[in-house]
């Protein structure tokens, strides 16, 4: 190596097995988002739900267990489905836990709750930002390419990459819905942040990745230090917005991590009152 020249850490990285994490000019910088629950809400869902139950004289808050339980057990134990048809196939099981007809009959009422999920209020505002600061939106959902082309208009089209369940066939938290993001968007050759509220469906997949990720933490959850930890935890978009995001990789010398160390971690949950 010349004198003076900065050592190629990237290289240096991938022989250790780390993850890209030296930032070039030249690199391209990615934000992924998981869509449900992190950059949109889906409470109306739920509600819709629940409303239908109690009006049938049914206890809301075991017709909202079933929907979920029933909704794992198609989306996880059965041979792939497209979300549309496994939402049919959900409320049909539902229907027949509970002794019932409502649920089925629900289905174009479950589909346009869907097509009318909104995002939170932090979020629109911190994708302008991310994009104003050179960054790239990527969007992974466990959905439907006509749900997601929806979607990506209800976030004021702010994305430039987008990957949905149909795509991949399979879903999220499956390993190959990650890898086939990483290939298809170059994500190990890129400054990549994963950012999600799932802690099961992304942060466990994208530690097994060796990705960079942050947990939005919405519900304040407890602290699972039995699981793989996130580099960094926020209770909204608002805390990242203003931020460098590109301070997760880097120590307070400039020089790379190959993630932030659990003590960091520990003291962001600290921090937030956990």
């Amino acid at each position: 190596m010349a004198a003076g020249q900065k050592p190629d850490i990237l290289t240096e990285k991938k022989k250790k097995g780390g993850p890209a994490i030296w930032k070039p000019e030249n690199k391209e910088r990615i934000l992924t988002f998981d869509c449900y629950g992190t950059l949109l809400d889906t409470k109306p869902l739920y509600a819709l739900i629940e409303n239908t139950a109690r009006k049938a004289n049914l206890d809301g808050d075991l017709a909202l267990r079933i929907f979920s339980q029933w909704e794992d057990r198609v989306m996880y134990g059965q041979s792939f489905l497209p979300y549309d048809q496994l939402l049919l196939r959900v409320l049909q099981w539902c229907d027949w836990q509970l002794e019932t007809d409502v649920f089925t009959t629900l289905y174009p009422e479950v589909l346009a709750v869907h097509e009318n999920f909104q995002p939170f209020d932090d979020v629109i505002p911190a994708l302008k930002a991310f994009k104003e600061k050179g960054w790239k939106i990527g969007l992974m959902s466990n959905t439907t390419e006509k749900l997601m082309a929806v979607h990506r208009k209800a976030l004021a089209d702010l994305a430039d990459l987008w990957l949905c369940a149909e795509d991949t066939q399979c879903y999220k938290p499956d390993l190959h819905f990650f890898q086939q993001a990483q290939s298809r968007w170059n994500l190990a050759d890129a400054i990549h942040l994963h950012i999600a509220k799932g802690y099961w469906w992304d942060m466990i997949p994208a530690a097994s990745m060796n990705w960079h990720r942050i947990w939005v933490n919405r519900e304040q959850q407890p602290l699972n230090s039995s699981q793989p930890q996130p580099d960094l935890c926020v209770l909204s978009l608002n805390e990242l917005a203003d931020t460098d995001l590109t301070g997760v990789f880097e120590d307070e010398t400039g020089h790379p991590l190959d993630s932030f160390t659990t003590i960091q971690a520990q003291r962001n949950y600290r921090d937030h009152g956990f």
